[in-house]
């Protein structure tokens, strides 16, 4: 007898924890949801970006180009690398 007391009490806690998580769930994605709404609102802001350009021209990159090989047995494995590399 006091097992199924005690399985019932256990019952309602989670019930009521299950409760009070979904309320939570459902009452936080209905503000989410409202919240695009209001920034939709908010349209006379303006920023400023500050922008700087550079004239690009063929001498600007410098190009490294290094090649590598590495035979460890002609049956076994081949192992070759390449690297790109440049700077402005």
């Amino acid at each position: 007898m006091l097992d199924r007391i005690t399985t019932i009490i256990l019952l309602l806690i989670c019930l009521a924890l299950s409760a009070v998580i979904l309320v939570r769930f459902t009452h936080s994605s209905s503000e989410s949801a409202m919240a695009p709404l209001d920034m939709a609102g908010r349209t006379n802001e303006t920023s400023v970006v500050n922008v700087a350009v550079q004239e690009v021209k063929r001498t600007t990159f410098e190009r490294t180009t290094t090649l590598g090989g590495e035979l460890i047995s002609e049956r076994d494995a081949v192992s070759i690398t390449s690297t790109l590399s440049g700077k402005v």
